[in-house]
């Protein structure tokens, strides 16, 4: 470094705004990832469920508000499926599997890319945080 820097030196205040933005981003991903994680095992219970629904099995249906009532399962060949904006359509249990199959596999991809995107956001942040250690200690010399 040439000279001396201060804590008001734009150079510096512009290290200090990049490292709060990436370390927001990071923070971001970081929820976004655990999102993703917490529909892929959603995901695959649902998936697994679908393939072992069997006519008298015994199950819990939800009621909402996170309660369940036991039943049995009156009919295995058709699922209500909720197809966004509470609209709710009956659908048969291999076209269920389908559905359910394809989100898991769109949930994993988004998986890998947002964790790609996190791994750089983290790699950046730390080059950042040398950048500032050396700058900081320009300051204090």
């Amino acid at each position: 470094m040439m000279g001396k820097l201060s804590p008001d030196d734009p150079e510096v205040q512009k290290l200090s705004y990049e490292l709060a933005m990436y370390e927001q981003h990071a923070k971001s991903l970081e929820t976004k990832i655990k999102q993703i994680q917490n529909e892929i095992n959603n995901a695959t219970l649902t998936l697994e469920a679908l393939k072992h629904l069997k006519k008298d099995k015994e199950v819990f249906y939800s009621i909402g508000s996170g309660m369940l009532i036991r039943g049995k399962v009156t009919d295995d060949s058709v699922v209500i499926t909720d197809i966004g904006s509470n609209t709710l359509i009956e659908m048969d249990v291999d076209k269920a599997i389908q559905v359910v199959s394809d989100r898991l596999s769109h949930l994993k991809e988004e998986f890998q890319e947002t964790n790609r995107v996190f791994v750089e956001t983290v790699a950046h942040l730390e080059e950042l945080n040398r950048r500032a250690r050396e700058m900081l200690k320009d300051i204090k010399e």
